[in-house]
């Protein structure tokens, strides 16, 4: 064993035979010319890498079954992210789509591909308008008390068009779009959900823009890894939960006739073109125990 060998008692439980090092091994093995044996150091590093996972199997450490924390969109190819397909609790289970804005609204989500649009345009110049789109997974967790975090990797881009040439007196509009991480307690009796007090969230875009203006629509991309954005929430045993994603736009309203106190009324020369979207994918989601108050 080499000193800088980690110890066996580090191998993640959920880790299964490294296939692709031990290919790797074979492919930079030295050979003698004279006895076609490989050299010294290459039957070090295969003994290394046979010992290590050889005792992972004697002591019972691995295991190829889907990992527990992880879940995906059901649709997905599984082996982008394991050796076996995951259990039904593993896959997402829930997706929605809220707006202030009448259908069709361009809002859209999709528990088993993982891929979710947020868009507002308002319907009148004053007020907030906003649009929400998740994905949601469940769980219930197998201790008394623990306090768990919950992650998730989003990748999503971001945009916000602005034309606004009229006959208003006065005009502003706030823009903002996010990303959001939620849980809930799901209610036994009636399966409402309570929200849970605690979130995170990732602002991707927020502009304002008062008086008339006609431009160039903007955008913006977000790349979260998993892990980079996450929240811990206290969980109790028997009691069953929901956590999920959420991608977050709203334009707030103010457009103003010349005694600027009344909403401005569109008039048909108008040019206005409002709209925020936010737009992406969630591959995955996490869930870890961090801290066991009670077994």
């Amino acid at each position: 064993m080499d000193a800088n060998d980690p110890p066996f008692d580090r191998i993640d439980i959920d880790e299964p035979f490294d296939s692709a090092e031990l290919s790797r091994l074979f492919e930079h093995q030295r050979f003698d010319p004279e006895t076609l044996q490989p050299d010294e150091e290459s039957q070090r590093l295969l003994s290394r890498h046979t010992y290590r996972w050889a005792d992972a199997v004697r002591t019972g450490i691995i295991s190829i079954a889907w990992p527990q924390r992880l879940y995906v969109p059901e649709q997905v190819d599984y082996r982008r992210y394991w050796i076996l397909p995951p259990p039904h609790e593993n896959v997402y289970q829930h997706d929605w789509t809220r707006s202030t804005t009448p259908e069709p609204n361009g809002c859209y989500a999709d528990n088993g591909t993982g891929l979710m649009t947020a868009s507002i345009s308002p319907t009148a110049l004053t007020g907030t308008h906003r649009a929400y789109t998740g994905l949601a997974i469940e769980y219930t967790p197998a201790a008394t008390l623990s306090q768990i975090r919950f992650s998730a990797e989003v990748t999503a881009a971001g945009f916000r068009r602005f034309d606004f040439l009229s006959g208003a007196r006065y005009s502003r509009f706030d823009y903002s779009g996010a990303v959001l991480l939620r849980g809930w307690e799901i209610n036994p009796v009636n399966g409402t959900w309570e929200t849970l007090p605690q979130f995170a969230s990732h602002q991707v875009f927020e502009d304002t823009h008062i008086g008339q203006r006609a431009g160039v629509p903007f955008q913006t991309s977000v790349s979260l890894p998993s892990g980079t954005l996450g929240v811990n929430l206290l969980v109790q045993k028997g009691k069953r939960y929901a956590f999920g994603v959420l991608f977050r736009v709203t334009i707030v309203a103010d457009a103003r006739e010349a005694d600027e106190r009344t909403t401005y009324q569109p008039r048909r020369d108008d040019t206005i073109r409002l709209q925020a979207m936010l737009s992406g994918s969630v591959p995955e989601m996490t869930v870890d125990t961090t801290i066991t108050y009670q077994p």
